[in-house]
């Protein structure tokens, strides 16, 4: 039985080859680099973490919510904790509004948006959803009780480690 891509390998494929193999070793190499770097925790991603094109929705909607966790976390060493636990350290976040970059950086800017909008809070809106590394979710803003003031949609780049290695957002809905 020949490959199901052998037509490629008569047409000077090698750079397809490449590329399949490529992709086949990151996606091991991805698996057993959470394995050592993620151990089961409390608040941590699912040892599934490793993306793939068939990556299970709850996946998606668990880096979300532990990347919503963070924004709304009023305690600020159990907030770092969480961003050095979900952010590589070279991390980066940007959006029209803000950037940062590394856990130094990420932990100002939350802690500067909770400064400006206190008492609100981040939901998870929608459902999120994922392929390879790159997980997509939406996100709103604002009192628990009363219209959200807020919302966005944000991009996350997930490492080989599990954690999140850039972050781009958009905004959708923004305060006047």
């Amino acid at each position: 039985m020949s490959h199901p891509l052998a037509y490629f390998q008569s047409r000077n494929s090698a750079i397809t080859w490449h590329v399949i193999d490529r992709d086949r070793t990151l996606q091991q190499n991805h698996a057993v680099a959470f394995d050592n770097a993620c151990p089961q925790q409390p608040n941590h991603f699912s040892k599934e973490i490793p993306m793939t094109e068939n990556t299970r929705p709850s996946i998606p909607a668990q880096i979300a919510a532990q990347y919503v966790g963070i924004w709304n976390e009023n305690n600020p060493a159990r907030r770092r904790t969480l961003i050095e636990q979900t952010f590589t350290a070279q991390a980066s976040y940007l959006d029209p509004v803000m950037q940062a970059a590394g856990h130094d950086g990420l932990d100002a800017m939350i802690s500067a948006a909770q400064a400006q909008f206190a008492g609100l809070h981040f939901h998870v809106s929608g459902t999120p959803d994922g392929h390879h590394d790159v997980v997509r979710f939406s996100w709103s803003l604002g009192a628990d009780d009363a219209e959200h003031l807020a919302a966005g949609t944000d991009i996350a780049v997930v490492a080989p480690d599990g954690r999140i290695e850039r972050i781009t957002g958009f905004l959708d809905k923004m305060p006047s």
